[in-house]
């Protein structure tokens, strides 16, 4: 029997790993969901917002330069023609008055188109005296009307439209839609033009008689409801008299000029008159004190149009509005990459939330300032050359700013208040 030293020994126990429990992820708040929703959602918005926001803008400023551009060449053009009203060029050359009282004389014997009125102003113009010697109050319409002793239209070879003519005391006049000729009947040189030899508008748009501007104002003021300010009304004056002014044809009689008005309106806000008047060729707005407020001309011949009016932006807010708009475009592309990796559950999503927040809160006041003064600058348009234009805080400027400062900052804010609740912080005091 062997000995009990012999016995083999019991094996030793077998070590025992211990069990190892993952630490349980803790369920997503609904309000932690909620931010990453919303942060797409308002991301995605900025987006597109800022994308068009921006390419308005800066379009708005290249018109801008363009209109400026245009009404510089129109106003040297205009500054050209009424030197060359105010001064005639040779003694035989007739003043615009003058020129217009011929007009309405020939026109009492036959209708003479449009066409053939600017014909016969440039004829006037280069030798209206050798034609009509009288002058001034001697040189009446009905005195015109006597002077004519023949009138007419001259067959055409080609079975189209004939000259008109007119036998004169002086000689014959015959007109066409693209030029003019005088004969004098003492045998002299022929005179012959064409109201486009001298590559600018015909003087026929130099402006209106001195007793068709009255009846203009007159008209302005009985559909107004009142007297004009003493001051718009002396700008008023002055504008519809000048050379190339555009608003108005210039007509053979007096009711024809103020015939051409198709709406007036008179406002007053804040004390403050406003003065609008719309032709069958433009429109004029004037301030209280005679400002032009906003000038167009459908045609762009005159004073108004792309041709002579101008639209004036603060550039000082299109800059701005225009930087905010890239810096949003670039925080909503940020905001909309925070929302998806707070939906992931990422442990840093909230920090990244409060960065944005800080960057968006001052961005969102400077642009709530800049977009509306930029826009509201826009809707002036006068018929200067300036660059910019100074900005008016009225009561509907300031409210404007407010809304725009509240709506941009109410989400950041809105995010620095969420991550202070206990939810919140609970929840990213666990994630890791």
């Amino acid at each position: 029997m062997p000995a009990m030293s012999s016995l083999p020994q019991p094996m030793p126990p077998l070590p025992v790993q211990p069990i190892v429990y993952s630490t349980p992820v803790q369920q997503r708040p609904t309000l932690i969901t909620a931010i990453g929703v919303i942060s797409i959602v308002i991301g995605s918005l900025g987006l597109l917002f800022n994308g068009i926001a921006g390419l308005q803008s800066f379009g708005m400023i290249m018109i801008s330069n363009i209109t400026r551009t245009a009404a510089t060449a129109q106003q040297a053009k205009q500054a050209a023609v009424a030197a060359k009203a105010a001064k005639p060029a040779d003694p035989l050359s007739m003043p615009a008055e003058d020129r217009q009282t011929v007009v309405r004389g020939l026109a009492m014997h036959r209708a003479i188109s449009k066409p053939r009125r600017e014909q016969l102003d440039a004829l006037l113009t280069k030798c209206g005296r050798q034609i009509f010697r009288l002058r001034g109050s001697d040189l009446t319409v009905e005195v015109v009307r006597q002077n004519v002793t023949e009138s007419g239209q001259l067959p055409d070879a080609k079975g189209g439209e004939g000259h008109d003519f007119f036998i004169v005391g002086e000689g014959r006049i015959e007109l066409s839609d693209d030029h003019a000729k005088f004969v004098p009947g003492d045998g002299a040189e022929t005179v012959r033009i064409s109201a486009t030899d001298a590559g600018e508008q015909p003087n026929w748009e130099a402006g209106l008689t001195t007793a068709q501007v009255k009846a203009i104002v007159d008209k302005v003021e009985t559909q107004a409801g009142q007297s004009l300010p003493t001051t718009m009304k002396s700008k008023l004056e002055a504008a519809i008299s000048a050379p190339g002014q555009g608003y108005f044809d210039p007509v053979p009689t007096i009711p024809e000029a103020p015939g051409q008005i198709t709406n007036v309106s008179y406002m007053v806000n804040n004390g403050v008159g406003q003065l609008t008047l719309q032709t069958n060729q433009g429109m004029l707005v004037l301030d209280q004190s005679g400002n032009t407020v906003s000038s167009m001309t459908w045609g762009g011949a005159g004073a108004g149009g792309f041709g002579g009016a101008t639209i004036n932006v603060n550039m000082t807010a299109a800059t701005t509005a225009i930087i905010c708009a890239a810096l949003g475009l670039a925080l909503a592309i940020y905001l909309l990459v925070i929302g998806i990796l707070m939906l992931r559950q990422h442990p840093r999503a909230g920090r990244l939330h409060k960065i944005y927040a800080a960057i968006k809160i001052p961005l969102a006041i400077a642009a709530g300032i800049a977009w509306p003064v930029f826009w509201m600058s826009i809707t002036t348009m006068g018929s200067g050359t300036g660059t910019t234009t100074t900005p008016t805080f009225t009561p509907a400027l300031i409210t404007a700013c407010v809304i725009a400062v509240l709506v941009g900052c109410a989400y950041p804010i809105a995010l620095l208040i969420a991550f202070r609740t206990r939810a919140a912080r609970e929840y990213y005091a666990t994630v890791t």
